[in-house]
């Protein structure tokens, strides 16, 4: 019984399959300087990953690159229902910063740290209050098996249980969009390469324009034919 038992389609062995998923979460800034930033996030963040990160300041947006130099699990609060919610703090370096944004991060901080900047002062300064943004990062996984109503695919990316992501997957060499739900998830890994690799469930909830007819295509003709 349990999830199989709740299939509405046949899935399907696939081997060369692969795709994308938008993960965006919520941070609270802990302080910054124009080079980086320490954060704080209920969820962990892979080092050596690359994020988004979306500020805004007179009316302005302003995306920036950082990788995650450093992630280390800070403390854990009671949650709602007496669940232990983990909280970690962790340090991103800005990329590819010219001198364009460096102004705009500059403007950033004026409005928002502590104690007033003055010109050319460039330490690492508290925020207040801790200023929420958003961090965007695109996940690469691969597909195992594929029907017209989910599939199981294998990714780094270890997100909760019910959760609803954007994701792109390439059919033969067409990518269709699809928003998927996170409705099983079991972690595993490759101790050899020291990755941590999650397998998950995911069950299709919207398509994009002409997404399903490719899918539906590619499950007719290639699939169930062989």
């Amino acid at each position: 019984m349990g999830r199989i038992a709740k299939r509405r389609h046949t899935r399907h062995d696939v081997k060369d399959i692969r795709g994308s998923l938008l993960f965006t979460i919520d941070v609270s800034v802990v302080n910054m300087s124009v080079d980086g930033m320490a954060i704080e996030s209920k969820k962990r963040l892979n080092v050596g990953r690359n994020y988004i990160l979306k500020l805004s300041h007179d009316n302005k947006s302003l995306k920036l690159t950082g990788r995650v130099v450093w992630c280390n699990l800070s403390k854990a609060l009671k949650g709602e229902d007496d669940s232990v919610v983990p909280i970690y703090n962790a340090g991103i370096e800005f990329e590819n910063v010219i001198s364009d944004k460096v102004r705009d991060i500059v403007g950033f901080m004026e409005e928002n740290v502590i104690i007033k900047l003055e010109n050319r002062m460039f330490g690492r300064f508290k925020v207040r209050p801790k200023k929420s943004v958003n961090l965007d990062s695109e996940f690469d996984f691969h597909v195992k098996k594929i029907s017209l109503s989910g599939m199981l695919i294998e990714t780094e990316l270890l997100p909760d249980l019910e959760s609803i992501f954007d994701m792109e997957i390439n059919i033969n060499g067409t990518g269709i969009n699809i928003q998927g739900r996170i409705a099983y998830i079991n972690q595993i890994g490759e101790k050899e390469f020291k990755r941590e690799l999650s397998e998950l469930g995911v069950e299709f909830k919207k398509f994009g324009e002409g997404a399903k007819e490719i899918l539906e295509d590619f499950i007719l003709n290639e699939l169930e034919n062989n």
